[in-house]
């Protein structure tokens, strides 16, 4: 059986043009890949406001290396696009990156949620029959996806295969943390698979990620044409390799690619000479346990992003005992003794439920900290 291949390139001396070269060269060259006169779509991590420093957003020198080395072989034309987390606003991603001067005749800068959109029918399903997709994105002849490898609230890690769902518009993407995640990322990738997969480990994020954990100058990407490959050593890389999420093994049965290290084939660095163990979400999230109980299970990123801003870092003053909740309601929580919250609107329609009700989509954190003043009548007080 023929193995994997996965390059895993170190960006020397600040040089990105010639490590994303590299990636393409030791898997063969960009011609393997690029048919002639394609349009290309490149679908980069833009989930949040946040600059690329930060390990939040995709780095915009390896946008624009991709960009250059495409045009240089052929490309007919570039489409550099995705759409932010609810409550964020693309347009200010692309602004705080400089993503902008990448564009011209042959590379246009989009925000998806600004173009139109095509309902396409998912295949063998397992549970999303149908999802929206961007025309330009169903239009382009190649796929490049260029994902950051962050840490993450609902799954230890975002790759490659979760990237994909900034492509959705937000009313679908709402969808996939209530109806199930996992799901939902095997049948968005079985319409829209990449065809070749760039890992962004230049700036990796750990710890609160994926919008506010803290920067990894890991100086890295990895890239292979097998997607699944590509995520299981970059996980592999992050010190995670212990662990193996149910999407992992559900994507290999859907066919994305291989899902064991032992059949995949590593060129360029050397996998054991690369590992970083990243601390994870879970080891820096501190949340109140004994004041705040919070259920967000089905929340999305928008309102679990100002969750974790709430909880994290602080400690209440307060002797109340308080539930939090965001995403779908569940009357069967027990909240005998607590004073609750509801947050997002998702909630809007059981607000009367709630001793408080924060709306927004998604809430900002300041009405969340407002909320609970008034709720529990103090202040709550940053952990130095």
């Amino acid at each position: 059986m023929k193995k994997a291949t996965v390059a895993i390139v170190k960006i020397k001396d600040g040089n990105y043009k010639e490590a994303v070269n590299e990636v393409f060269q030791l898997l063969g060259g960009v011609p393997k890949y690029l048919p002639p006169l394609s349009k290309v779509m490149i679908k980069p991590n833009w989930v949040t406001d946040k600059h690329y420093t930060t390990g939040a957003v995709t780095n915009t020198l390896v946008l624009k290396a991709l960009s250059e080395i495409l045009l240089k072989n052929s490309a007919k034309h570039i489409t550099i696009g995705d759409s932010a987390m609810i409550g964020k606003k693309t347009e200010s991603v692309i602004t705080l990156n400089g993503v902008g001067a990448l564009a011209g005749k042959r590379v246009d800068v989009v925000d998806l949620n600004q173009t139109e959109y095509t309902r396409v029918i998912i295949p063998n399903a397992l549970k999303y029959r149908r999802l929206s997709l961007p025309a330009v994105f169903l239009e382009s002849d190649m796929v490049i996806n260029v994902p950051v490898m962050k840490t993450h609230d609902a799954f230890p890690f975002t790759l490659g295969l979760k990237n994909m769902k900034g492509l959705l518009p937000d009313n679908e993407k709402r969808k996939f943390h209530s109806l199930g995640l996992d799901e939902g990322l095997i049948d968005l990738n079985k319409a829209a698979l990449a065809d070749f997969t760039l890992i962004d480990g230049s700036i990796a994020m750990e710890g609160l990620g994926p919008v506010n954990g803290t920067p990894v100058n890991l100086g890295l990407l990895i890239g292979s044409s097998n997607a699944l490959a590509a995520e299981v050593v970059a996980y592999h890389i992050m010190g995670f390799g212990h662990l193996q999420p149910a999407y992992i093994e559900m994507a290999h049965k859907a066919g994305f690619g291989e899902k064991e290290l032992k059949n995949i084939q590593i060129v360029g660095e050397k996998l054991e000479e690369s590992i970083h163990p990243f601390e994870s979400f879970y080891q820096r999230h501190k949340v109140v346990k004994e004041c705040i109980h919070i259920h967000d299970e089905t929340a999305c990123s928008g309102c679990r992003d100002v969750l974790v801003q709430f909880a994290s870092g602080y400690k209440s003053n307060s002797m109340e005992k308080v539930v939090i909740y965001a995403g779908d309601y569940n009357p069967d929580i027990d909240t005998k003794g607590f004073k609750t919250i509801g947050i997002g609107s998702c909630l809007h329609q059981h607000r009367n439920k709630f001793d408080c009700f924060v709306p927004g989509c998604a809430p900002l954190k300041k009405n969340l900290d407002a909320g609970y003043q008034q709720l529990t009548g103090t202040l709550r007080q940053e952990v130095k």
